[in-house]
């Protein structure tokens, strides 16, 4: 949110000239009479006067200065941009969003309007015409690196943080590039997000124009060292370490590089050795995690994970530290799931274990007789699984009601879960992680798995409740 006020009070600033000889209050009508009427006069009177207004605090005042101002230069686009500003960064952001609406509306060619309502609609979870507002922003002012950079962010909080989520995200990446090809952070975060997707051969070419541009780019190093690794663990990656700067992160190479060696007791001496000036490094956790599996010190392997979940790390090394979780650690919770319908509660289909961690929880189910393929699954208000009678026709597990709402989490409500997967063999045995719920969100509440993946209320096959 902050950096959001930030990006509107430069919107503000940005709208003050040269210095120029001042000219009647905007109110006055004889300068709108004028044919010789002088925008930039006008905005710097308009900009003055409305900052003497804010710093002796007569914040209406000086709304209703700039309000005046752009009903008198309705085709001045500067001034209508700037009332918009204003209402932003005195927290009239309803107001502001419709009169932004006026503005693409009056403007449609200006890429300044459709950005900032993208901003403000986003903040306000109106997240569909925000990414469309963003995208046109983009198309009018392809030169706007920032443009891109929201896009892409937009793009990713809709997308999630899993694998292969980050298609649109990554796209607008790619588009910018087009438009900023020798931008050094542009193209370490296209980089950076084929790492999180997994894609070592991508990420590795992206690392490598970074480091065209910028040899001793710490970060770039780092991460070439490690995809390269990942492809190839006996490769020599000397050529990367000797080129970082940082002690720390050189040492850092040197514990993974060890761990790929199978020296899990010098990687584990290494990472203790820097893991306090790393603290908030997810990365760090995960291969002391490895470390100590390696010499069978289960119960610190299982700290470390659960520690890099925590802090964050990318999916693959998410989903392997969650099946290191789920395979040794004993469940918070274990309830049985049974498959219903019109006529109540029938078999049982297996059991879902609950195991907490410090951020979240896992959910680890043993599950046997749906139909193969992905099931929507949620968590729903009530604690029950029995079915209700509305307007005359039964629905099974009705008596749950709708989702569990909680707070949002990316734009959903917080029972919303990650569809279940059915193999062919009719089994779901995959735990994953749900990081929004806590145990006392869910203890008392039922969980329920749709016909399909779609949100279907009214196709409930099976419940059980967290007891």
């Amino acid at each position: 949110m902050k950096l959001f006020n930030q990006l509107f009070i430069l919107v503000i600033i940005s709208s003050k000239f040269a210095v120029a000889d001042i000219i009647t209050n905007p109110t006055d009508d004889n300068i709108f009479n004028n044919s010789a009427f002088n925008e930039r006069q006008f905005l710097q009177q308009l900009t003055s006067q409305v900052e003497k207004l804010l710093a002796e605090k007569k914040n209406l005042q000086a709304l209703i200065y700039a309000k005046n101002a752009s009903t008198k230069v309705p085709r001045s686009e500067k001034t209508q941009l700037f009332y918009a500003s204003l209402l932003v960064f005195l927290k009239e952001e309803d107001k502001a969003i419709k009169h932004l609406a006026t503005i693409k509306n009056s403007f449609p060619n200006n890429g300044k309007g459709f950005f900032m309502s993208a901003v403000l609609l986003w903040q306000q979870g109106n997240t569909t015409t925000a990414i469309d507002d963003m995208k046109k922003a983009t198309q009018l002012a392809p030169s706007q690196l920032k443009y891109w950079l929201m896009l892409s962010q937009m793009n990713h909080d809709g997308e999630g943080h899993g694998l292969n989520v980050h298609k649109g995200s990554l796209q607008a990446l790619l588009s910018a590039e087009e438009h900023h090809p020798n931008n050094i952070d542009l193209l370490y975060r296209i980089a950076a997000t084929y790492d999180e997707e997994s894609k070592s051969q991508f990420a590795l070419k992206y690392y490598a124009k970074v480091l065209a541009l910028d040899s001793s780019h710490n970060n770039a190093n780092t991460a070439s060292a490690i995809n390269s690794l990942k492809i190839n663990n006996k490769i020599n990656v000397n050529k990367w370490i000797n080129n970082i700067q940082s002690p720390t992160y050189r040492t850092y190479i040197h514990a993974i590089k060890s761990i790929y060696d199978k020296a899990y007791l010098r990687a584990h001496d290494q990472l203790e050795k820097i893991k306090a000036e790393l603290v908030d490094n997810g990365h760090v956790d995960y291969y002391l995690a490895k470390a100590n599996l390696g010499l069978n010190n289960n119960k610190q392997a299982i700290t470390f994970a659960s520690s890099s979940i925590e802090k964050g790390i990318f999916p693959s090394e998410q989903a392997e530290m969650i099946s290191l979780i789920s395979s040794t650690q004993s469940a918070n919770f274990t309830f049985q799931v049974n498959k219903i319908s019109l006529d109540g509660i029938q078999e049982s289909i297996g059991v879902i274990d609950i195991i907490e961690l410090s951020k979240g929880i896992i959910i680890k189910p043993n599950l046997s007789g749906l139909n193969p393929g992905s099931h929507g699954f949620h968590v729903h208000q009530e604690g029950t699984c029995d079915n209700v009678l509305v307007d005359g026709q039964i629905v099974a597990g009705g008596m749950a009601k709708g989702h569990y709402m909680g707070h949002q989490h990316h734009g959903s409500p917080a029972g919303d879960l990650p569809n279940i997967v059915f193999d062919n063999n009719k089994t779901a045995r995959d735990a994953f992680l749900v990081p929004q719920l806590t145990l006392a969100e869910i203890e008392g509440r039922s969980f329920m798995i749709h016909a399909t993946a779609e949100n279907d209320a009214n196709i409930r096959i099976a419940c059980g409740v967290v007891k």
